[in-house]
């Protein structure tokens, strides 16, 4: 549970400081109206420019996700941490000797 807290705090850090990497669908539309304003895109690529330039930016964000989980991921296992399976693995250990020690007692 801790491992997933510190992972979601470091990815949503990271992805904040770096939130100029990807385009919203906001962003690129207003990006694109601005071209046609400058003459460097007609009104009829207007759609298409936002699209590809969303869909890129979606890409992007989530290239920099799986980056960032592999990274932590990498870092949390170098720590030497219990895994969630590993906690899992005590707990069935522990009911199993509490339910050995309930039987002889």
């Amino acid at each position: 549970m801790a491992e997933l807290r510190l992972r979601d705090i470091v990815e949503k850090g990271t992805l904040m400081g770096l939130g100029a990497l990807a385009l919203t669908r906001e962003r690129a539309q207003s990006i694109v109206e601005e071209l046609v304003k400058r003459g460097e895109a007609r009104r009829d690529e207007v759609k298409e420019l936002v699209e590809k330039l969303a869909s890129r930016g979606e890409k992007e964000r989530e290239e920099l996700r799986c980056l960032i989980r592999e990274e932590v991921e990498k870092a949390l296992s170098g720590m030497g941490l219990a895994t969630k399976a590993d906690i899992e693995a005590l707990s069935e250990k522990i009911e199993a000797l509490a339910r050995k020690r309930t039987k002889t007692s």
